[in-house]
């Protein structure tokens, strides 16, 4: 009895992300819980992260009607990438935010309807008004690593880390 209460207040599982499936495995973002996403090469892991960090962060997210609806969240989040640069991860969630192709973004940007580019310039305010960080730590050791994610956690409030790629 006292299980099926926690299930009725939501406590006893996490942030939900983006892939049921991770839902299903890891109970979605818990706070102390580390959730490591392996594939192959070239699968998407990073488009993945981006898509959850961003989801975790945005308190708006854009509908199907092309409506900015409240979701619910507002979590302070830390993307640290070694690999990608800042301008690559920031691509990718300008993307995700804004719900139009990187594709479209990086090749055609001119060809954007009237309604993607002020789905564009909310995704800009979002991105720049709400607690999401980037971090290029392109050369480091754990000690490196340690000193960012203390700094940002007390700096910034960081409740969740991504970190791509180990």
């Amino acid at each position: 009895r006292e299980l099926i209460s926690q299930f009725q207040n939501g406590q006893t599982f996490g942030i939900k992300l983006v892939n049921p499936v991770l839902n299903s495995i890891a109970k979605g973002a818990r706070l102390g819980k580390v959730v490591l996403f392996g594939a192959g090469s070239g699968v998407g892991k990073t488009r993945v992260s981006v898509m959850n960090a961003c989801d975790m962060a945005m308190p708006f997210k854009l509908n199907n009607k092309n409506e900015w609806i409240p979701n619910g969240k507002n979590e302070n989040v830390l993307f640290i990438s070694t690999e990608l640069l800042q301008e690559e991860i920031q691509s990718m969630m300008l993307s995700c935010v804004a719900n139009i192709s990187e594709g479209k973004l990086n090749y055609a940007f001119n060809d954007l309807s009237q309604v993607e580019f002020n789905n564009l310039s909310k995704a800009v305010a979002l991105l720049e008004n709400f607690p999401i960080h980037i971090c290029h730590l392109p050369n480091y050791d754990l000690n490196d690593l340690e000193i960012i994610i203390e700094e940002y956690i007390l700096k910034h409030n960081v409740r969740y880390i991504y970190f791509d790629y180990i």
